[in-house]
């Protein structure tokens, strides 16, 4: 037999022999305690709900700082989000001209917008970080 054969043979006796054989594993010790997947779980859903209530308490403190400006500073604000749509809209154009939007869905959507940032104008609403309404059951 050649060296070629000779040695495939062996490598393919070593990894039989080595497939076959009980590997053991040994877990160090230590003092600390073990934690499962569903503590795991269970505390990091405790910090996205502590996440929550803080960004929740941060929205409710912006609404009442936006509440103390003057009609002229709450207009610039508006302003700014105007162009902003004006923006948007020509972002939405552009992908009716491209194929990727429908026109039909485009003139709602700039609708919607506009009677959204209308409505907000009229009552004096804090623009961003609307409340979420929620479903009754």
């Amino acid at each position: 037999m050649s060296r070629v054969k000779v040695c495939s043979m062996a490598i393919a006796c070593l990894v039989s022999i080595i497939g076959m054989s009980p590997v053991s594993t040994f877990a160090a010790e230590t003092d600390s305690e073990s934690v499962t997947l569903t503590e795991t779980d269970e505390i990091q859903q405790d910090k996205k709900e502590e996440q929550k209530d803080i960004f929740r308490d941060k929205k409710k403190e912006a609404r009442e700082k936006w509440d103390t400006l003057s009609e002229k500073q709450k207009d610039e604000v508006y302003q700014l989000l105007e162009k902003n749509m004006k923006i948007q809209y020509e972002i939405m154009d552009k992908l009716v001209d491209l194929g990727v939007l429908h026109k039909e869905d485009v003139t709602v959507m700039k609708a919607n917008m506009a009677e959204r940032l209308e409505r907000a104008k009229e009552k004096g609403e804090f623009p961003l970080f609307k409340e979420k309404k929620r479903k009754s059951n």
